[in-house]
């Protein structure tokens, strides 16, 4: 959210644009939606991944998050974590690398 200004500081108001989201407006339990926006990461200009296979999951209070297949990543750049893993309610079980 912007601000517009003006010489009288009372008359700033917010200024909300048309496609702006707002995580209060988030569905509980959350919502998985496709993606098929291009994603590209790269470590020290080397891609890592690309894909336009993630899932975005928009929850209540949490900002928008990205969830990517691990077959899309580059063979051999994920490693998992041994013993951290983590359990939602909603989402279920996850996994780190």
């Amino acid at each position: 959210m912007m601000f517009g200004s003006g010489p009288d500081p009372s008359l700033r108001q917010p200024i909300e644009f048309p496609t702006q989201e707002h995580c209060w407006d988030y569905p509980r339990p959350p919502s998985l939606l496709p993606c098929s926006k291009p994603i590209t990461v790269s470590i020290n200009n080397t891609k890592i991944l690309h894909t336009i296979n993630s899932f975005r999951i928009l929850e209540t209070y949490h900002p928008p998050t990205y969830y990517i297949p691990k077959e899309d990543f580059v063979p051999g750049v994920l490693v998992e974590e041994p013993g951290l893993s983590s359990f939602c309610e909603y989402k279920g079980a996850a996994t780190y690398y």
